[in-house]
This record gives structure tokens, C-alpha cells and sequence, in this order.
């Protein structure tokens, strides 16, 4: 359950990060954001592993 809650995140994330990266925002603001999504897809890849 809580696999599908976190996987709907990282889409949520990545989608975040990549139109962020789109529009123009700052390559800072992106790197951090693509950095919490990389967090968060590590902490998926575990949860779903155990």
C-alpha cells in the first residue's frame, strides 16, 4: 500500500522537476528538486524491496 502512495509521489516529482526544468526556473532551484526526487525514489526502491 504505502509502495503506491510513494511511486505516485515520485511521479508527482519527477513531473515537478522536469516542467520546472522546462520553464525556465533557476538551474539551482531545478538541482535541488531533482535531488529530493532522487532521495525519494532511493526511499521507493527500498520500501518496495523490503
Amino acid at each position: 500500500m504505502i509502495e503506491g502512495v510513494m511511486a505516485t509521489l515520485l511521479a508527482a516529482f519527477a513531473l515537478t522537476t522536469f516542467l520546472s526544468w522546462r520553464g525556465g526556473n533557476e538551474r539551482r532551484d531545478v538541482r535541488l528538486l531533482a535531488a529530493l526526487t532522487g532521495a525519494w525514489g532511493a526511499a521507493t526502491a527500498v520500501a518496495v524491496a523490503l
